[in-house]
């Protein structure tokens, strides 16, 4: 009975789709999620600051309005038109602050961003380490490549939008805009046709 012949030990192991338009792939999604790390930490700073901006006014005037000095002012008697207009003044511009501050939600925008980033950072170093071993020890590519794009479509479900303006700044120094989605398509660039030929193209 002729017996299953087994590999040996030294014998080589088999293929794990790492080729070369693979890597290329998975170097473009690296760089994506790069990219969208940094937006992220750049939003969260920038709203962060603005919710400072913001929010300082607010607590200095709410103060004001709120001292006695300007309620015993506001209360007198004898007291100047224009010192009544400046506390008026200083009330309605409290109350604005104070509804923007709410309305803008800068906070729990910077906060979003934040986690964001986070979760990108993690993605990009477990794709970094994945780059930085050989390709026949870094596991079946297209399990990799999976897992990868399930992370991406989750995070991006999950984070809040980074802007069309900062993004396409970001695809310029990331290099996004001159790699293509498909490693099949090689150099050629994607055309996405007009919602206007695709309704004359049906008709």
């Amino acid at each position: 009975m002729a017996s299953t012949p087994t590999r040996s030990q030294g014998s080589t192991p088999a293929s794990t789709g790492w080729g070369q338009e693979t890597e290329r792939l998975y170097e473009s999604w690296h760089r994506r999620v790069a990219a969208a790390e940094r937006g992220h930490r750049l939003m969260a700073d920038r709203l962060r600051r603005r919710y400072l901006a913001l929010g300082i006014p607010v607590v200095i005037l709410t103060t004001l309005v709120g001292t006695s000095a300007f309620a015993s002012l506001e209360q007198s008697g004898g007291v100047d038109d224009w010192a009544r207009a400046l506390v008026g003044v200083i009330s309605i511009a409290a109350a604005v602050l104070s509804s923007l501050q709410t309305f803008l939600r800068y906070a729990t925008r910077s906060e979003g961003h934040r986690i964001g980033a986070i979760r990108y950072e993690t993605l990009r170093r477990d794709m970094a380490k994945t780059l930085a071993l050989p390709r026949k020890s870094r596991g079946n590519a297209e399990h990799n490549l999976e897992g990868v794009a399930l992370r991406m479509d989750r995070y991006a479900k999950e984070s809040p939008n980074i802007g069309e303006r900062l993004w396409n700044e970001l695809a310029k120094e990331y290099h996004l805009s001159s790699v293509p989605p498909d490693p099949h398509l090689g150099d050629r660039a994607v055309v996405i046709p007009d919602s206007t030929e695709e309704a004359a193209d049906r008709r």
